[in-house]
């Protein structure tokens, strides 16, 4: 029984259905946002034990919304940011299965505005394009808009997976690491620092 709870933990993966992201906002312009994301828990990576739809109605009728993303934020804020524990996230090797991103994006500056969207495609090829196996999956359409404002109107589709094995090595590699640091700021105290006490 206990092989078996063993083997449904590590061979577990999280699927993230995003079926809509929509954002679209600019000068004397409504803003509009709207999303609907489907959760599904896999054990031995086929079989559904759990999901969970997150949309704007499951957001507004949890209690304590604001407070506890208050919390969460000032966690953020008061914690010092590892370098060596972001570089630790890339064992978790996200896999996306699909996408399909469109944005179309406009500033006052037509030059900004160009340099902008090449920033964006190249930030797209070398932090989301290695997650992406089949590249035939994947669909990015990025648009200029010269126009005399600052407009951005921004879609997305996709499905992702991570499996539980590389959230518990990318744990277990961060704690390694924290108990390394650790030692190694407590080790390099002489033996004789107290000898004159």
């Amino acid at each position: 029984m206990l092989l078996l709870a063993f083997l449904a933990i590590i061979t577990a993966k999280f699927r993230v259905n995003v079926d809509k992201v929509i954002l679209k906002a600019g000068e004397n312009t409504k803003r509009i946002y709207d999303y609907k994301l489907k959760v599904i828990v896999y054990i031995f990576e086929k079989i559904p034990i759990f999901k969970l739809t997150i949309d704007k109605d499951f957001l507004s009728k949890i209690k304590f919304k604001q407070k506890a993303v208050t919390m969460i934020e000032k966690e953020i804020n008061n914690k010092k940011i590892d370098k060596q524990e972001i570089l630790s996230f890339k064992n978790l090797k996200l896999e996306i299965k699909s996408l399909n991103l469109k944005i179309e994006l406009g500033t006052k500056n037509a030059a900004f505005t160009g340099i902008l969207v090449g920033v964006i495609g190249a930030l797209y090829s070398i932090f989301i394009g290695n997650f992406i196996k089949n590249q035939d999956a994947q669909k990015l359409y990025i648009e200029p808009i010269y126009k005399d404002k600052n407009i951005i109107n921004l879609q997305f589709q996709g499905i992702i997976e991570i499996k539980m094995i590389h959230i518990i090595n990318t744990i277990c590699i961060i704690n390694k690491r924290k108990r390394v640091d650790k030692n190694e700021r407590t080790s390099n105290r002489r033996a004789y620092d107290y000898s004159y006490e």
